[in-house]
């Protein structure tokens, strides 16, 4: 096939404003965000009750280093491209550091998405399997396959200023292909099909549960109906991750079809499209913010306390309401041996209003 060349492209004034505002922007939100859930998860110490909420903290650790690192170092590209251009130290420290970060928040999601399986498909057993340790073991993983990647990148190949993507990474084409096979297998191709597999086995679950549910509506003892996974405490941080991995997919799909297209056809791209994607990507970032004040009432109450510089007694307050919730959802716990379910009897736990 023909190769398609253009000669560099340097961004006009235009393309800067535009550019230098849209990432400025995402920069103060992730950063903020990102703040905002580290400080919720530290303080309100009953947030830390489920396992789960210190996956959370670190995906928002590799968000905040992503929003507050990364992206000011392609800010400042974006307003002097001479600073990458000669293939110079910023070039190589700052191509490197594109992976690691995105590596980490990658398999911190596949994690979660791991532990919210166990939690719909075996709730009799998911303390036990879910444990402090284990949670351990996922988030030393998490940060050991992006340093992992970063040392074999540093000894085996080259980092190089793209004129086509305007920016700084791995020069594939003088990549060994062993390296290029495991970069490709674990850092995209496994963690995606997990991503996918283990959040349509929830939707699964979900379906074949409200199906359950509607065939045993008339039933006469109607307290052992098994409940849906989408309900109570469980299910809301259920749906919350769902939403962010789903959102975190869809955002990765234009950077992946963009990069394979250019790969296989080496047809020249408009850099605006190549760093419009890559910016789709920072959006992971920011989003996962939203959703948890969408989706969680818990870490809701806990920014809005953040937020007010809420006093000490009121603080108290709010976190005594957080354990109120995380309590209501695991009390009364009746094992229904005969269906293998558990039916949660919870009390209604009304929030107090932050002043």
């Amino acid at each position: 096939m023909e190769t398609t060349l253009a000669p560099m492209h340097w961004w006009t004034t235009t393309e800067k404003y535009i550019l230098v505002t849209t990432l400025g922007v995402i920069i103060v939100f992730g950063v903020c965000g990102n703040v905002l859930v580290v400080i919720a998860i530290i303080r309100f110490k009953r947030l830390r009750r489920a396992v789960n909420s210190y996956l959370i903290l670190n995906l928002a650790v590799s968000d905040f280093l992503t929003a507050s690192i990364l992206m000011p170092f392609q800010l400042a590209t974006v307003l002097d491209l001479n600073i990458i251009v000669d293939n110079g130290l910023l070039c190589k420290v700052g191509g490197i550091l594109s992976y690691p970060f995105y590596i980490c928040s990658t398999i911190t999601l596949v994690m979660l998405a791991i532990e919210r399986y166990i939690a719909v498909s075996d709730p009799l057993r998911y303390i036990s399997r879910v444990t402090t340790r284990t949670i351990t073991i996922m988030i030393v993983y998490c940060w050991t396959q992006g340093v992992v990647f970063v040392v074999l990148v540093s000894f085996s190949a080259n980092i190089e200023f793209s004129t086509q993507s305007l920016d700084c990474g791995v020069a594939w084409e003088g990549t060994p292909l062993w390296l290029s096979i495991l970069v490709l297998l674990f850092n995209i191709v496994l963690p995606f099909f997990l991503l996918l597999i283990m959040s349509l086995r929830v939707l699964i679950i979900a379906i074949r549960q409200k199906k359950w549910i509607d065939t045993e509506r008339f039933s006469i003892d109607r307290t052992r109906r098994k409940k849906s996974v989408f309900t109570g405490f469980e299910g809301k941080a259920t749906v919350a991750v769902l939403v962010v991995i789903f959102v975190f997919l869809i955002l990765w799909i234009p950077f992946l079809i963009t990069r394979g297209f250019m790969a296989l056809t080496q047809i020249y791209v408009s850099p605006i499209v190549t760093t419009s994607v890559v910016w789709l990507l920072h959006l992971n970032s920011v989003v996962n913010v939203f959703i948890y004040t969408v989706r969680r009432s818990d870490y809701r109450r806990a920014f809005v306390s953040i937020i007010r510089c809420t006093s000490l007694s009121r603080s108290a307050d709010i976190e005594r309401t957080v354990t109120n919730i995380h309590e209501a959802s695991s009390k009364e716990l009746n094992l229904d041996r005969s269906s293998g379910t558990i039916q949660l009897n919870c009390t209604v736990t009304t929030i107090p209003e932050v002043t």
